[in-house]
C-alpha cells in the first residue's frame, strides 16, 4: 500500500487539528510571508544610511544624551538622515 502525501491529506491533517495548532501554523505562516516579502525588498537610491554597530547599542545614548547622539548619527553615517538597523 503506497503511503501518500500531498495537499489533500495535508489539508485534512491540518483541519481535523486543533485551534491551538491552527493559530500556531496560520501565525507562523503569516510570519514567514511578512519575513520574505520584507527580505526581497530593495533599498531605494535616496533611503536612509544605517548607523554602524548593533542597534541595542543605540538606544540608551539615544534616550540619555539626544544631541551628542544625533551628531554622532549625522558624522557616522555622512549624512543628514539616519537610521538604525533593524
Amino acid at each position: 500500500m503506497p503511503y501518500s502525501v500531498g495537499l489533500q491529506s495535508a489539508a485534512t491533517a491540518f483541519l481535523s487539528a486543533g485551534f491551538a495548532t491552527q493559530f500556531t501554523v496560520a501565525v507562523i505562516a503569516f510570519l514567514a510571508i511578512i519575513f520574505i516579502t520584507s527580505a526581497l525588498q530593495k533599498e531605494s537610491v535616496d533611503a536612509p544610511k544605517f548607523l554602524p554597530g548593533y542597534s541595542i547599542f543605540h538606544i540608551v545614548p539615544f534616550f540619555r544624551r539626544r544631541h551628542d547622539f544625533l551628531n554622532w548619527g549625522f558624522h557616522a553615517t555622512g549624512q543628514n538622515v539616519f537610521r538604525k538597523m533593524a
